[in-house]
């Protein structure tokens, strides 16, 4: 997740590589918020089609302290540490970004 927070908004094809190969392995250490967090770190590479990133103010790091806590669920159902609203405050540091060439 850190990786992808660093790349947000790139669209880098090495790094969703190393995350399109970390995702698909399945064994007994894996639980569900490991993949949970996979997915996000893939949505966070892609954020707004390479259009936004992530801004650098106190709210905003507020916001993704909130979203990427880093005691993610074991299962589906474990809401204890990681809230269901909580996972989606890293859109308040969203911040667009569009450098659009002109001639």
């Amino acid at each position: 997740v850190s990786l992808a927070m660093v790349m947000t908004g790139t669209g880098d094809v090495g790094t969703f590589k190393l995350l399109r190969a970390i995702r698909w392995r399945c064994d007994e250490s894996i639980r569900y918020g490991t993949h949970m967090a996979i997915g996000s770190a893939i949505g966070l590479l892609f954020l707004g089609g390479g259009t936004c990133t992530l801004g650098t103010e106190p709210e905003d790091i507020a916001a993704l302290l909130m979203a990427f806590f880093p005691r993610f669920p074991i299962n589906t159902t474990d809401n204890q540490y990681h809230l269901q609203a909580l996972r989606h405050c890293y859109v308040l540091a969203v911040k667009r970004r569009l450098l659009e060439a002109i001639d």
